[in-house]
């Protein structure tokens, strides 16, 4: 989208006269970080005249800030832009409010801000893309950082690299498996034989056939997966979950959570039904969770489950204990509590491109008080 374009989408968002079709465009555009700029360019443009007289550049910066954190810290922030007509001026906060939620990370990434409340030695960049392929006969590939071809050929088939995601081409003649595993501070998508796309979180693997012989599909799972599964009503797709749950896809979308520790597993179904542990049946917007039993959700935030597919953050109704596993599994660091833990809730959404010390400077105005050393986060009562 050019430089005219961008500006004009902006420009009717604050007028409040855009098209469902403009609006769905402006969306995607809050979405993409490589516009950031120049969205941020047009507001400087657009408010100038009501803050030049009022405030420096460094203090708009400043309230900006103040209004990343306030999300996170779920406050009603205060006035920018106070000597606007007030029907623009709701409009102009609400861009600015989206352009947070939708890209905090541009912002924080800009400069630092400082906080008494964390220490840090030395900074940590954000996870990636990343994975650990192994081949039937035990031979690794790190796919990190391969470019698009061939890195293998198993039982009939061409394993390929594509646009950073691994996929097969070819028919399978032998049932071999192949495992991918994302370590700590990685995440990867892979397409399965059968059509199937996979998203694996951090911390996570998948262990599949090359050929899915029988009258299921059977794959292993750790972690945290989000799976699209290929319609194929003659071979339902069954997903043992941490070697002994077992979930019987029937629809098509759906995202399953199971950590170690975090001590349950949690089914959240998008599109079509799953059986969760042989006779649970979940409709779309429902979500099981297995712990010492199952009890199953009919409201699920599913934006808050899948937010980590769409590289964000989502910390809504989130203690201190979630939260910490989050950002010690996507910047692959420990953390470990000095004293009693914090008794600290959260809300709000950031990017998950943003580096470990601007999170934490995000999150300290909710209290958190922290000290990074080396790959150890130590936090504070």
């Amino acid at each position: 989208m050019n430089d005219a374009a961008i500006r004009e989408l902006l420009d009717k968002y604050l007028t409040e006269t855009l098209t469902a079709e403009e609006m769905s465009q402006f969306r995607q555009l809050l979405e993409d970080e490589e516009q950031m700029p120049i969205l941020d360019s047009r507001l400087r443009e657009l408010f100038d005249f009501q803050l030049q007289q009022e405030y420096s550049l460094p203090e708009i910066d400043q309230r900006i800030e103040q209004h990343v954190m306030s999300v996170i810290h779920n406050e009603i922030p205060k006035p920018l832009y106070r000597r606007m007509p007030v029907r623009r001026w709701m409009a102009a906060s609400a861009a600015v409010l989206l352009l947070i939620l939708a890209g905090a990370g541009y912002y924080m990434s800009r400069r630092p801000i400082a906080s008494p409340n964390v220490r840090v030695m030395a900074d940590i960049q954000p996870g990636r893309s990343g994975a650990m392929l192994t081949l039937a006969d035990g031979k690794t590939i790190q796919l990190d950082s391969l470019r698009n071809g061939t890195v293998a050929l198993q039982g009939g088939q061409v394993v390929q690299v594509k646009n950073g995601a691994l996929l097969y081409n070819g028919e399978g003649n032998e049932v071999v498996y192949n495992t991918v595993s994302t370590p700590n501070g990685r995440q990867y998508r892979l397409v399965l034989p059968d059509g199937t796309k996979v998203w694996l979180n951090a911390g996570s693997s998948i262990h599949y056939p090359l050929l899915f012989s029988g009258k299921t599909r059977n794959v292993e799972m750790t972690g945290e997966a989000y799976f699209e599964v290929a319609a194929n009503a003659a071979m339902p797709f069954v997903v043992t979950v941490n070697k002994n749950e077992l979930i019987e896809v029937l629809g098509t979308s759906f995202n399953i959570k199971a950590y170690d520790e975090e001590n349950s597993i949690a089914a959240t179904l998008l599109e079509g039904r799953i059986r969760v542990a042989k006779n649970t049946l979940l409709q779309p917007g429902q979500q099981a969770i297995l712990r010492h039993g199952i009890t199953v959700v009919n409201d699920p935030d599913i934006e808050k489950v899948i937010a980590w597919k769409n590289n964000l953050f989502d910390f809504d109704d989130s203690d201190l204990n979630e939260v910490m596993h989050q950002i010690a599994r996507w910047y692959d660091i420990e953390v470990v509590y000095a004293g009693h833990q914090p008794n600290i809730q959260f809300t709000g959404k950031i990017s998950r491109n943003m580096t470990l010390q601007n999170l934490l400077n995000t999150l300290a105005v909710s209290g958190v008080k922290c000290q990074l050393e080396d790959r150890k986060l130590i936090v504070f009562p």
